[in-house]
């Protein structure tokens, strides 16, 4: 009965070539280039969006604060 060993290195050695082959394949193949996958991308213009850090979206007056109330709000650590 033949030995398992050679055979799986043979194996292990189709497969490698397999894999390397196609990866040089697939980067020599027409289309792979950069510039040929951004060409059809639309550019979008990003305008920046100022959001405000308002709480509510109301103004600052303390009408939309948190009021914290507490025995441990005044303790000293």
């Amino acid at each position: 009965m033949a030995s398992i060993k050679p055979i799986r290195s043979q194996l292990a050695r189709v497969l490698c070539a397999v894999v390397i082959t196609s990866l040089v394949a697939g980067c020599t193949a027409p289309g792979s280039n950069k510039d040929d996958v951004t060409k059809d991308v639309p550019q979008v213009d990003l305008k920046p969006t100022i959001v405000a850090l308002t709480p509510n979206n109301g103004p600052l007056d303390g009408a939309n604060t948190v009021q914290m109330t507490g025995s441990n709000l005044n303790r000293k650590s």
